[in-house]
């Protein structure tokens, strides 16, 4: 991924580097769940195709049977592939559980990651809004300017009726060009718009692909799921109780 050289804040720079962390780390069990989902795949087949050839072994072997002039031989041959089918199908699909063990292991683990990228995006964000305030802050001299402007303007509507701002509620000037400059901000930031995707800060965050596949994973559900993961290994590696 392309890194974009940006001029950053101490704050940001360390925001960016731990999600850079957490991406990757996000990235490695995404690609880990890839990995093993194929070769569970290909142990299901492997074992389906050993079931069929047993099957059909059995079929032939029945047919044959039927027939007095077979040789005992060649039945004896086919009911031998027979178990031997079934032998190898029951290999792999003790294959496929410890397959399916490790994908659910890897999947754990992969929303653990999730969770960690999203808490380290959250940090980037956040660093780059407070710094972009504390920017915003060094230059609202004219702001500032024009609000003690109007609560000068607004104090010299003062009448013996009351001027109009206090009318309103507002107990000072001050409260009531503040809350015009309020509006006009909020107007101004309402007819704006902000893409992240132009953003070269933003862009220097972006997040990796993969995301939506996998369910975050909380602390207590990772405990959870840690067990239970944990009691199902031990069954694979007792085998199963009589």
């Amino acid at each position: 991924m392309h890194t974009i050289t940006l001029e950053c804040s101490p704050e940001q720079q360390s925001a960016l580097d731990r999600y850079r962390q957490a991406r990757t780390q996000f990235e490695s069990a995404r690609d880990t769940v890839v990995r093993i989902t194929d070769d569970l795949g290909k142990h299901q087949k492997a074992a389906e195709a050993a079931d069929s050839e047993a099957q059909a072994a059995r079929l032939e072997a029945a047919t044959l049977m039927r027939d007095t002039a077979t040789p005992m031989k060649k039945i004896h041959d086919l009911k031998a592939k027979e178990r031997a089918a079934y032998t190898l199908a029951e290999d792999y699909r003790s294959i496929v559980s410890e397959v399916q063990l490790a994908l659910d292991e890897a999947t754990l683990n992969a929303g653990i990651a999730k969770r960690e990228e999203g808490a380290a995006y959250s940090g980037v964000v956040s660093s780059y809004a407070e710094g972009l305030m504390r920017q915003a802050a060094k230059e609202l001299a004219p702001l500032c300017k024009a609000v003690h402007v109007l609560e000068l303007s607004l104090q010299r509507q003062a009448s013996p009726a009351g001027a109009e701002w206090e009318k309103l509620g507002y107990e000072k000037a001050i409260d009531a060009a503040l809350a015009k400059v309020y509006a006009v901000v909020r107007n101004s930031v309402i007819n704006s718009q902000f893409d992240p995707s132009e953003d070269a800060f933003m862009q220097s965050a972006a997040r990796p692909n993969g995301l939506a596949q996998f369910e975050t994973v909380s602390a207590i559900k990772e405990h959870n799921q840690r067990v239970t993961l944990a009691r199902q290994a031990k069954q694979l590696r007792n085998g199963p109780t009589q």
